[in-house]
């Protein structure tokens, strides 16, 4: 803000935008406005206060976006635009340097997971595959040549995913007789009479109802009110459509987890079979293409 002698002033949101724009955010946000103080900006005495370079005491935008620049070397451009007696930082974050290729480092091509090779598409070196062959994981796929050492291409190849899942083929089910017994017991904090609640049939099911003494107006005393319902036990079969459905969901969701990133599903095969304990067990195989070649650093020994 500009002070009584004309001069103007950055705000201390200057340093809150400088740290916003910093690469990596937090941290290193922090160090960007340190050495923006440390290169010689202090806080204005006027308004709200703000930063100011002490070699240009009119407090020039151009000045002041000078010294941010070199101050905050994460930043590749800043500007100041003056709004009446406020004025206003602009600054452009730093773009990270891309990787720099060279064509004599000694890198080969390698599988990242199994599978069958149905494409090879060669850049530099020398392939090691072709369509029909089967790799493993870690293979070297192209591999670099001594007139080009570093190997680049492409390799796609059918990759498979395999799921299991298990599904009850009899469940038991309670069936009620019709005949009940309610057993009630009155709760005051950690107090209960009776203390413990037995059971009443050898096969049961219960249901409690718990109800506030009074609505609670001298003291919070419950009544808890147990309905025991004598129940018969029975193994019934399960419609086979259900359970298959359900075993072919779990091994499904199984095979998903075991798919690579980048794999695009283009079959997917369902096989049903019987196991120990009645269960009904589903293998879902998931049928993938997808590159599997990434480009590692060579071996002494892979570069002829």
């Amino acid at each position: 803000r500009g002070d009584g002698g004309g001069g103007a002033e950055v705000g201390e949101h200057v340093l809150g935008a400088a740290a916003e724009a910093a690469p990596g955010g937090g941290a290193r946000g922090d160090e960007e406005v340190e050495a923006v103080r440390s290169e010689g900006f202090g806080l204005g005495g006027q308004g709200v206060g703000g930063l100011v370079a002490p070699e240009d005491p009119a407090g020039g935008g151009e000045a002041v976006a000078g010294e941010v620049l070199r101050s905050c070397p994460g930043l590749t451009y800043a500007a100041v635009r003056q709004k009446g007696f406020s004025m206003e930082l602009y600054v452009v974050q730093a773009a990270a340097a891309p990787e720099v290729f060279d064509p004599d480092a000694p890198v080969d091509v390698v599988a990242v997971t199994g599978g069958l090779v149905t494409r090879v598409v060669t850049l530099s070196g020398e392939a090691l595959v072709r369509p029909g062959d089967t790799v493993v994981p870690g293979q070297v796929l192209i591999r670099g040549t001594e007139r080009m050492p570093h190997a680049r291409g492409a390799v796609t190849a059918r990759t498979w995913a395999v799921g299991r899942g298990e599904a009850a083929l009899r469940v038991e089910t309670l069936t009620r007789t019709g005949e009940s017994t309610v057993q009630t017991q009155i709760v005051a904090g950690e107090w209960r009479y009776p203390e413990d609640v037995e059971t009443v049939y050898p096969c049961e099911e219960t249901e409690e109802e718990t109800l506030l003494l009074l609505d609670g107006l001298f003291y919070p005393l419950q009544v808890v009110r147990r309905t025991h319902y004598e129940a018969t036990r029975a193994t019934q079969t399960r419609n086979l459509a259900a359970a298959k459905d359900e075993s072919a969901a779990r091994a499904l969701t199984n095979a998903l987890l075991g798919l690579k990133n980048g794999a695009c599903v283009v079959d997917k095969r369902v096989e049903y079979c019987m196991i120990e304990d009645g269960k009904l067990c589903a293998v879902v195989t998931l049928e993938s293409v997808m590159q599997i070649g990434a480009e590692e650093a060579a071996q002494p020994s892979g570069i002829d």
